[in-house]
């Protein structure tokens, strides 16, 4: 569904987001959006990967949105890629302009023509990529079906503020991250051509996820190459078969 209110959580529903914009301001209101779901006791959440508008298939800014937006979504609740993609056919928008399609355009490209939104449709860097961050969803599968259970017995959600764990932490205050069960923490990147980013570690001792780095408590700045984010594993919750992040 895409709407609810207050009772909505006694219903086995998946919630997302809507027909939001594909847009890096879009993307970055994607992870308020789920934590506060989250604290509405609506655990069950998910966004649209690369967002519902707008998207070019053959433009090379929205393919790094795209990725950015699919490093997000392997770690929410619910991953599912959707959208309606400007086809090729149509001309894009002139450089440093915004998209100049009006609603009736929108209408009849959205109606009659529409374009391929599969993760080979943006050709084979987009598709490596995209393939290498589905199989570590498929690999993260028994950890989220253990988060899944958890909410579904405790009421814990699966995306939550930092500060659900962490209440008395400052670091817990960054509205950029979130955690995503009890051993993940994420920062997605969120901005148009950054390959780095400033993370804010709350108590306790904490690894990077892909390159085994250990890191302290506090601010630090993180590279983050298109397909790899910034995740960080928390020590001392890491179940016994959490071997996950070979993406070879």
């Amino acid at each position: 569904t895409r709407s609810t209110w207050a009772g909505g959580q006694k219903a086995p529903i998946i919630l997302w987001s809507g027909d939001v914009w594909s847009t890096w301001e879009d993307l970055r209101n994607q992870i308020a959006a789920g934590c506060h779901a989250a604290a509405s006791g609506i655990g069950w959440w998910t966004t649209d990967i690369g967002g519902f508008y707008e998207g070019h298939g053959k433009d090379p800014a929205f393919h790094e949105l795209l990725l950015r937006w699919f490093e997000f979504g392997v770690f929410s609740p619910i991953c599912r890629l959707h959208g309606f993609r400007i086809p090729e056919g149509v001309p894009l928008s002139p450089p440093g302009q915004p998209v100049s399609y009006g609603p009736r355009d929108m209408f009849f490209i959205f109606t009659e023509t529409g374009g391929d939104n599969e993760i080979w449709s943006y050709g084979p860097e987009v598709m490596e990529a995209a393939r290498r961050l589905l199989a570590l969803r498929e690999a993260l599968r028994p950890y989220i079906t253990r988060a899944m259970h958890r909410y579904h017995e405790e009421g814990i959600p699966p995306m939550r503020a930092v500060a659900f764990d962490f209440p008395h932490d400052p670091a817990a205050d960054a509205p950029d991250q979130y955690l995503f069960g009890d051993t993940l923490l994420v920062a997605p990147v969120v901005k148009a051509g950054a390959t780095r980013r400033r993370v804010h570690l709350p108590t306790g001792e904490w690894k990077h996820a892909f390159t085994g780095e250990s890191f302290a408590p506090g601010q630090h700045e993180i590279t983050a190459p298109l397909g790899l984010p910034p995740v960080f594993v928390r020590s001392g919750v890491l179940p016994a078969d959490f071997d996950i992040f070979d993406l070879e």
